[in-house]
């Protein structure tokens, strides 16, 4: 991100790739710029599309988090609630 930030003024996709509202427009965005395959933005967008799951938000704290932090996590927000 600290390269998009860098060049945002000197290549108009940079700067509209990190204004993106989405992944998806991110991706189009950057890949205008970045690479020289001219396919590189529909590549990305499927392997993105393939595993959509991984990259949801849950999925991300479930990946990343240790499934005994999990269980705390559960246990004190049950004893909250109740």
């Amino acid at each position: 991100m600290q390269i998009l930030q860098r060049l945002r003024q000197r290549f108009r996709h940079y700067d509209a790739a990190l204004k993106a509202a989405d992944g998806e427009q991110f991706i189009l965005e950057v890949s205008q710029t970045w690479s020289t395959d001219p396919h590189r933005a529909g590549k990305v967008l499927s392997i993105h599309d393939l595993h959509k799951q991984v990259f949801a938000p849950e999925a991300a704290v479930v990946a990343i988090a240790p499934k005994k932090t999990l269980r705390r996590a559960a246990r004190t927000g049950q004893a909250s609630s109740a």
